[in-house]
């Protein structure tokens, strides 16, 4: 993913509004390079050089981390047999868990205004119903800090990039493609444009799209 530039941060792919692929990642690589030589030499070991079966000879061809993954995966049960097989659970399970570290993404968080109590910038993540301040401790009900943001920002102009990041905010999954949409067939109209061109649209309009959306539906 990181080779070919399609690492992103959010779920946004293609179409207007799509979210630039991150830099390449050095870390990311140098693991891949890492492990596809580890798995290149306990295949070997365990006798991907001797087999002489099709799927054998194709591996061997391929020379890929994703080959040879295959390959153990499917000699495990023979590989199990030899002295060296728990190295080779630890090896794997290590990688398994630096790699991890590098593409995992942290919780996600969405900015919940500020703190009713002491004024601080609160922090709620994704499936979570409580949103806590970090400075004074208090707790909060995520709907009621739901409910007072979208009132203050009911009038507030927004690209559909930045609308459709805002999906915790909305309680909807809401996309730049759809917004367009919207726009064309005249559920949506346009407020303007920012100085780089890109359409503005309200944020109390595309609440209204979605309250009538959700009515029709239900």
């Amino acid at each position: 993913m990181t080779a070919t530039h399609q690492a992103r941060i959010s779920e946004n792919v293609g179409g207007p509004g799509a979210e630039i692929p991150l830099p390449f990642h050095i870390k990311a690589m140098a693991h891949l390079r890492g492990t596809t030589s580890a798995l290149h030499r306990w295949a070997f070991e365990y006798g991907l050089g001797n087999a002489t079966d099709p799927f054998s000879a194709d591996i061997r061809r391929a020379s890929s981390p994703y080959g040879y993954g295959q390959w153990l995966i499917r000699n495990i049960i023979r590989i199990m047999k030899f002295e060296s097989c728990g190295q080779f659970a630890i090896d794997v399970e290590h990688r398994i868990g630096s790699i991890t570290r590098i593409i995992d993404r942290p919780p996600v968080q969405w900015f919940a205004g500020p703190c009713p109590e002491c004024g601080a910038d609160l922090y709620g993540q994704d499936g979570k119903d409580v949103v806590k301040c970090r400075e004074c401790s208090g707790t909060f009900d995520r709907g009621e800090r739901r409910d007072e943001l979208l009132a203050m920002v009911t009038d507030v102009l927004a690209t559909a990039a930045e609308i459709s990041r805002a999906t915790h905010l909305i309680d909807a999954r809401v996309t730049p493609v759809m917004l367009t949409h919207w726009h064309h067939r005249g559920r949506l109209p346009r407020r303007g444009a920012n100085a780089a061109g890109d359409a503005l649209y309200r944020m109390g309009d595309v609440l209204a799209v979605i309250n009538e959306r959700e009515r029709r539906h239900a």
